[in-house]
């Protein structure tokens, strides 16, 4: 758990990459909005959740969040290929010792 390995290491870097698949959205406008409002909750959350396992605020060190939208060209066909667009949805979160 990252919480164990600040104990060892007084500062953390994490990187947050976010994405969104093509297939267009109404609620978030954009693609993109949703892609950044996806990388805003995720730091958010990881931040509320370590600072409730008693790592202080100072040791975490975010790098700017790096939010996409990729995957394959929309074809109006979401629901018959939800799998094909599902793997364009996702947060990846990485963290690591600050150089």
């Amino acid at each position: 758990m990252l919480s164990n390995c600040l104990v060892t290491n007084p500062t953390f870097e994490i990187t947050i990459e976010s994405s969104a698949s093509t297939v267009p959205t109404r609620t978030f406008k954009t693609n993109e909005n949703l892609a950044k409002l996806r990388a805003s909750n995720a730091k958010d959350k990881l931040s509320k959740a370590l600072t409730k396992n008693g790592v202080k605020k100072s040791q975490l060190v975010f790098s700017d969040s790096k939010a996409v939208v990729q995957g394959p060209e929309y074809q109006k066909d979401a629901i018959e290929n939800m799998a094909v667009y599902e793997q364009y949805q996702y947060i990846k979160i990485k963290a690591g010792p600050k150089k």
